[in-house]
């Protein structure tokens, strides 16, 4: 078949204008979507409102504020965030991918309990994946940036509600100064059943001051360029995060899948 040649028409018989080229240099202009397009602040307002709703009911699980078995009524989480089932849909089906909930279609949508396996699991991923970062940083050949890992050191041991943010804050700049941000990005929403444990813990100032030491020695071996020691020190801070799954279970076992 032949192909047919493309109709060169005169710019006057466009069908649609485009403007000069020095025009749009000179205004600024494009022919793409910018950021101020009408459509842009929609796609934004709905990602953001995703976000939110999504962040308050990940934080209301975490603390207990909704209970393991807890039915969620999505028009009445609507109504209570502000926002049209779009963006509430998209942050549920975030929240059961991360186990935080299950979704029983047509039926109901419920809390899930902490998976104690899946607790497990996820701490030999997180030693796994944390072992490697500080193992790459032991070994640059130019001394790594660690000022933010460091900064996240700092503050006061008797406010036990700020560390969980700022032990975050810690665990995240290591591995931004390993150049594997994205894999933080992508990792952390994994770790909701150890961030639902680590919220039982109820830290001390003792236990935050511990937590603290751990972070400055993990620091201390890195500059040192001893990769093993660094590890051990990571692996060894971790475990003490989980020190206390056994008790929280008896102490609170109605949080806990049953086991048989």
């Amino acid at each position: 078949m032949a192909l047919l040649s493309p109709v060169m028409l005169p710019p006057n018989q466009l069908s649609f204008a485009v403007p000069p080229l020095d025009h749009l240099k000179a205004t600024g202009e494009t022919l793409c979507h910018s950021k101020d397009h009408p459509d842009t602040h929609l796609t934004d307002a709905h990602t953001s409102a995703t976000e939110r709703v999504y962040e308050a009911l990940r934080a209301a699980i975490v603390t207990r504020s909704l209970l393991p078995g807890q039915t969620l009524s999505r028009s009445d989480l609507a109504r209570e965030h502000g926002v049209s089932p779009t963006p509430l849909r998209e942050a549920m089906l975030r929240l059961e991918r991360e186990g935080f909930i299950a979704v029983f279609p047509q039926s109901r949508t419920v809390v899930t309990h902490i998976d104690v396996a899946e607790v497990h699991q996820m701490h030999v991923l997180r030693t796994a994946l944390e072992s490697e970062v500080v193992t790459r940083l032991a070994r640059r050949r130019t001394p790594p940036d660690l000022g933010a890992a460091r900064a996240a050191c700092t503050g006061d041991v008797q406010v036990p509600k700020d560390f969980p943010a700022r032990d975050d804050a810690y665990h995240q700049a290591l591995f931004e100064a390993a150049g594997l941000s994205l894999l933080w990005s992508k990792t952390a929403a994994l770790y909701g059943a150890l961030d639902r444990c680590h919220a039982l813990a109820s830290p001390s100032p003792d236990d935050i001051a511990r937590a603290i030491a751990f972070h400055k020695d993990i620091l201390a071996r890195i500059e040192a360029r001893d990769p093993d020691g660094a590890v051990q020190a990571m692996r060894a801070h971790l475990t003490d995060g989980i020190a206390g799954l056994a008790e929280w279970q008896k102490t609170h076992p109605e949080l806990f899948t049953p086991t048989a």
